[in-house]
């Protein structure tokens, strides 16, 4: 829910669409969410290291993934 109201507050300039690039944004939530379970299911199953790690790398690429989606709208102060 939040990545959905991150996208819809962030400012938009000129005709681009209110939401992006919509793959990037989709990825972003699946990655997210896939992340997370592994993460907690792992821990939780006591799961090799291995398994939380590839649980946070999917967290850490919806960042990058949604940061990709969100740059676009990003503009400095005074512009």
């Amino acid at each position: 829910m939040a990545l959905g109201i991150a996208v819809w507050i962030l400012p938009r300039f000129g005709r681009e669409p209110r939401y992006g690039r919509l793959i990037l944004g989709w990825l972003a939530y699946g990655l997210l969410n896939a992340g997370a379970l592994t993460v907690g299911v792992g821990q939780w199953l006591g799961a090799p290291p291995l398994i939380v790690f590839v649980g946070r790398m999917a967290e850490a690429l919806a960042v990058l993934s949604f940061a990709a989606q969100a740059w676009p709208r990003i503009k400095p102060l005074g512009v």
